[in-house]
Parts: structure tokens; sequence; C-alpha cells
């Protein structure tokens, strides 16, 4: 008995689900970048292009030579370790900034506390300087 052959029509239907598990990926780390973030990430975000692309061209040669159901969990799971590792970074930027925030703040408050206790000690000095003149002055 002669072997049968897969269907190229199997295999690109693999292949484009495979891509579109990607992009949907993709758009949900970037869904979860703010603006700012996102602006810096772009500079460099060059570089992670190439190694995506690269990566998805190593896949989609493996799917071509022969796409089972271990190598589409395989690329799930591949895909699902990108998405987690964008949305650790996201978190990670976002607490950095939120930090950088907070630490502001912390400085404006310490800063206002400061000038109201200069201003209360002033004040309790010159009124002890009014007390001690008017009894001074009574005696």
């Amino acid at each position: 008995m002669a072997k049968r052959k897969r269907s190229t029509a199997s295999r690109s239907g693999f292949i484009n689900q495979a891509v579109k598990a990607g992009r949907t990926a993709l758009k949900n780390v970037q869904k979860q970048v703010p603006p700012d973030l996102r602006r810096t990430i772009e500079g460099t975000g060059r570089s992670f292009e190439k190694t995506f692309s690269a990566g998805m061209k190593q896949i989609q040669a493996q799917l071509s030579r022969m796409a089972t159901k271990a190598d589409i969990d395989r690329l799930s799971k591949r895909m699902d370790r990108l998405e987690q590792s964008g949305r650790s970074t996201a978190r990670r930027a976002t607490g950095a900034a939120s930090r950088a925030r907070t630490s502001a703040k912390g400085t404006v408050t310490r800063t206002r506390r400061t000038a109201a206790k200069r201003t209360a000690s002033t004040a309790r000095r010159a009124s002890r300087t009014a007390d001690k003149a008017a009894d001074g002055g009574s005696s």
C-alpha cells in the first residue's frame, strides 16, 4: 500500500492559523503598553522585529515540512512565552514610571511640610518674644 501524501491546502491552513495567532498576540501586548513607553520600545523594537521575523520564517519552514498537532502546540507555547515576556516588560516599565511619580509627589509633600513647620516655629518665636516684652514692660 502506498502512503497518502498530505494536501498542501491543510498545510497553508496551519500557517495562516499560526500567523493569525501571532498577530493577535502582538496586538494584545501592544494594548497593554503605555504610549510613552511604546515610543521608547519602538526604537529598540527594530531588532526585535528582525528576530521575530526570523523566528516566524523558521516556524513557517518547519510547518511547511510537516505540520502536526505537536508542532502547533509547540508554536502556541512559544507565542505564549513571547506574549508573557511582553507583558512583564510592560509591567516593569509602568511600575518604574509610577515609582518615579510617587517619588516626585513625596518630595513636593515633604517640601510643603517643612515650609509649614518653619512658618509655625517662626510664629511661635514671635509670640514668645511679644509675651516676654509685655511681661518685662509691666513689671
